[in-house]
């Protein structure tokens, strides 16, 4: 549907000059903002969301007015979501004549929305507005000028005040985000749709925000005109509310991320190396002593900073049950693969590896082996010939832990997980102890252990991973015959092509 109004003004020259100082108003408040919040550099390439609508067209205009003084490159990128049939095709047609008539490059793209919204369980508005802002940023060489302004920021406010909101949700839409600048949130529609009479410019309305099906549009056209009586000023006080909570907001996280890197501590990690394992179960620590001195909305805003910087899903509910928790000790599940763990003065996220067992098998000591182990890793077992013995014996190094007599070893040769209470005495060492202490003084998370290779014989165990061998087995100058014990991240058939 084509929409124009033209205004008559019948050469009342006081109208005239009316509207000649609103427009001189409204393009002081737009360039006001856009050098508030540095939207655009001298020189920039800006692509303009283009929809065929009174914003958008409006937007086109005055970013074209607006080009000489920062010698912008300006062009459109239009998206037709194919949900509105014939009036769709209307709308790119519309948005094509019109780049056309004002010499701006103008590039359309097709989105496949029902089927995305499909496949991802979304609504379709949601689909849609992933979708169009994907095709923006392919499109768009440089900044990206959507045409969203003072009313569309009051009701984003509002629909987050009617679903339950805290500090974010009162901050409305932001100026800029990355690429992205919305110069026209100073501006109200309904200055838009007058400087489109003025300029005679028609443009094209979607006929479903006419109805009242969707929350915003009835917030629209029945709660937003009856503020409106009351304060015809409503939407530019919103968005002068919001701008005061964001410098608020923005403080706030600043003082969040300070005071997060005043906590933080050396996550604990594993005392021996451990190859194709990570270093330990936590990811990241910090200093609960620290965190709980501080007042709750700056420890709030922490632990949202923390849940957003780990992939954490939060609301406002779920922030106010983890400082619940900080307050006590233990552990909880937060994610599939991340536990929150509180200790004392100590924090931390956990990722838990959960090694499966390894399957006992027979070693062979006579000839090479190479046995797939937990975690994507692999054993290889190499028989070691007497020259080389000599130089591992008179060269103490990670290889000479590793490497074994085999005529030292008793019956069969077993790989397999650790079991309640086994115990080596290691090389050079004088008494035995159990492998459970050892693994619990080199700090070995829990859920690593069942992963963790042993080799055994019929008398005990005569190599650990990451310990070592026993002593028993211990090369010397007089052995003959050894195999060399070595961890390596399996190959993928890219990595052995």
């Amino acid at each position: 549907m084509v929409r124009s109004v033209p205004l008559r003004l019948d050469g009342m020259d006081s109208i005239r000059n009316l509207l000649i100082r609103s427009l001189d108003g409204m393009i002081e408040r737009i360039v006001s903002l856009v050098q508030k919040y540095r939207m655009f550099q001298e020189g920039d390439c800006v692509t303009v969301g283009l929809s065929g609508g009174a914003d958008s067209v409006a937007l086109l205009y005055l970013l074209q007015e607006l080009a000489p003084r920062y010698r912008l490159s300006l062009s459109a990128c239009h998206v037709n979501h194919q949900l509105r049939g014939e009036a769709g095709e209307e709308d790119e047609r519309f948005c094509r004549d019109l780049c056309r008539r004002l010499g701006v490059p103008l590039i359309c793209r097709r989105i496949p929305v029902k089927e995305y919204c499909k496949a991802n369980k979304l609504s379709i508005e949601d689909g849609a507005r992933q979708l169009r802002y994907q095709a923006l940023l392919e499109e768009a060489p440089g900044k990206i000028a959507t045409a969203h302004h003072a009313d569309d920021n009051a009701e984003t406010v509002l629909l987050h005040l009617l679903r339950g909101t805290a500090l974010d949700g009162l901050c409305g839409i932001p100026p800029v985000r990355g690429r992205i600048v919305r110069p026209l949130l100073g501006v109200e529609r309904a200055e838009l749709e007058a400087y489109l009479q003025q300029l005679g410019q028609p443009y094209r309305t979607d006929g479903s925000n006419l109805e009242d099906l969707a929350l915003r549009n009835r917030l629209r056209h029945s709660v937003m005109p009856r503020l409106k009586e009351e304060n015809p000023s409503f939407s530019t006080g919103i968005f002068r509310m919001a701008e005061t909570l964001r410098s608020e907001r923005d403080l706030l996280e600043t003082q969040a991320r300070e005071l997060l890197d005043r906590a933080a501590l050396a996550p604990e990690i594993c005392r021996i190396p451990l190859t194709g394992l990570p270093p330990g179960e936590e990811v990241a620590a910090w200093d609960r002593s620290l965190l709980l001195a501080q007042p709750q909305p700056l420890r709030l805003r922490a632990l949202r900073r923390i849940c957003a910087d780990y992939a954490i899903s939060y609301s406002n509910a779920r922030l106010l049950l983890f400082d619940q928790f900080l307050q006590q000790t233990g552990a909880v599940q937060i994610e599939p693969d991340l536990r929150l763990v509180v200790t004392g003065d100590r924090c931390a996220l956990k990722r838990r590896l959960l090694l499966p067992s390894i399957q006992p098998t027979v070693v062979s000591t006579d000839s090479s082996q190479r046995i797939t182990i937990s975690g994507g890793r692999v054993l290889r077992i190499t028989p070691v010939a007497p020259l080389e013995i000599k130089l591992f014996v008179n060269n103490c190094n990670y290889q000479f832990e590793n490497l074994l007599d085999c005529d030292k070893i008793y019956g069969i040769a077993t790989l397999r997980s650790r079991w309640e209470g086994d115990r080596v005495q290691l090389r050079g060492e004088s008494c035995s102890r159990s492998l459970k202490k050892r693994m619990n003084a080199a700090a070995i998370p829990p859920s690593f252990r069942p992963g963790l290779a042993v080799l055994a014989d019929e008398t005990g165990i005569v190599w650990a991973e990451g310990f070592g061998v026993a002593d028993r087995v211990a090369v010397t100058p007089e052995t003959h015959r050894a195999i060399l014990l070595e961890i390596h991240q399996e190959e993928t058939q890219h990595d052995a092509g």
